[in-house]
């Protein structure tokens, strides 16, 4: 599926994205390595394997650019671990609210130096569940730091490698989000012509 090559890139993102979210003590540490940095997270009662680091952050860090935020999920309507970061400081920005385009039940938004970090509670039950409802394909690789996985596909590593934009939810579909389509051919990313791209994948 991956040559050698692509192998050892993966799993040097894979290193940075382990080395971003460990357990340390039964605290919870978002690590200031030049990825993702933050406050000490309390979820000594939570259950953390509902956690997800997903979205364009991942895709930002393979190119070796700062994010210009970082989604981190928290599945399966977890309100126990949702609040447990929420309440870590009153520097935490929180709204709630359901939003049943997608399933995000509230969100929370904190800041450590330049970097954003965007909390989203939501009920999707799995990963894959949550992965598929993204515009974008390159926006589908993830990384669930409980068990230290790392998830992607060939079709969102070429799609992250060749800053490749694609969209998920409706391959033939370009109108689905005009903003956010914009935001990406900002940060160089291309639409790919069919001759390059199979949009008959799924994966």
């Amino acid at each position: 599926m991956f040559d050698n090559g692509e192998m050892t890139l993966l799993d040097d993102l894979k290193k940075r994205l382990s080395e971003a979210l460990w357990y340390v003590n039964a605290y919870y540490y978002i690590q200031p390595d030049g990825a993702l940095k933050g406050e000490k997270l309390t979820m000594q009662h939570a259950d953390t394997k509902n956690l997800v680091v997903a979205g364009g952050c991942i895709a930002s860090m393979y190119h070796n650019e700062q994010p210009n935020d970082y989604d981190i999920f928290i599945l399966k309507s977890d309100k126990r671990l949702f609040n447990s970061i929420v309440n870590v400081d009153a520097t935490t920005y929180h709204s709630e609210g359901y939003d049943s385009m997608q399933n995000v039940m509230a969100t929370a938004t904190r800041y450590e130096g330049a970097n954003k970090l965007n909390y989203i509670l939501t009920n999707h039950e799995t990963r894959e569940e949550l992965i598929k409802g993204f515009d974008f394909k390159h926006c589908r690789a993830s990384f669930v730091p409980h068990n230290n996985k790392f998830y992607i596909s060939k079709t969102t590593f070429l799609c992250i490698k060749e800053k490749w934009l694609v969209p998920n939810r409706k391959p033939h579909d370009l109108k689905a989000d005009a903003a956010r389509r914009m935001k990406f051919l900002g940060r160089g990313f291309t639409v790919p012509s069919y001759k390059a791209f199979d949009y008959k994948k799924v994966a």
